[in-house]
């Protein structure tokens, strides 16, 4: 009986590690916000605070991504660990994290366990990122190219461009599109799916 208690003890992923994480990501992610907005967080600690829509946008598709392999691992029967999200500098051009993980702890047996595992992420993540961009999006704003001043250019993509074109509508020669904190968020949520997509090693397209 404490045999079998304790192999299923073992089984549980473990949540400790995973909350601390998550803790330190949403200070940095939050942290890396508010400096996007131009918030002094050194002078006024709790502007932090100015961040959390760009944070929590950002740590909701990371999230969705990685759940997005944790519950089809659990639907094949392949144990992993929880989600766990990587902080990182939070100072500019850095977003406060490296993105988020999870360890696969057992072998994945058969082709479409491991497609179904590998597909899942970057779908979940995809459709998180959508729904995050129309929001930000519809925050944004469109204003005299000049008045951008240092402002960080950001390449874009055809989707990203749809996007911006129904929601928003054609931006004139001479303007800009001013992200909203949480366009932000979607459109490095779209870089991220792109990029894991790559058939590279332990990305999910390798």
């Amino acid at each position: 009986m404490n045999g079998r208690a304790q192999n299923n003890t073992a089984a549980r992923p473990r949540l400790l590690l995973p909350m601390v994480l998550l803790i330190a990501t949403i200070i940095t992610t939050m942290t890396a916000g508010a400096l996007y907005i131009g918030a002094d967080v050194l002078k006024n600690p709790y502007s932090i605070l100015r961040g959390l829509p760009f944070s929590a946008s950002l740590l909701f598709i990371l999230g969705t991504h990685e759940l997005g392999h944790f519950i089809a691992s659990r639907r094949h029967g392949v144990a992993t660990t929880w989600p766990m999200f990587i902080p990182g500098p939070p100072i500019p051009p850095m977003i406060g994290t490296f993105g988020a993980v999870i360890k696969i702890k057992s072998p994945i047996t058969t082709k479409d366990a491991l497609i179904d595992i590998g597909s899942a992420g970057p779908l979940s993540g995809f459709v998180a990122a959508f729904v995050v961009t129309i929001i930000g999006l519809a925050y944004s704003s469109v204003i005299p190219a000049p008045k951008l001043g240092n402002s960080l250019g950001l390449g874009t993509s055809l989707i990203f461009q749809f996007l911006s074109f129904i929601t928003i509508g054609p931006v004139k020669d001479g303007s800009e599109l001013m992200l909203h904190p949480v366009a932000f968020a979607g459109w490095i949520g779209f870089f991220v799916t792109a990029m894991n997509l790559l058939p590279i090693g332990q990305l999910d397209g390798g």
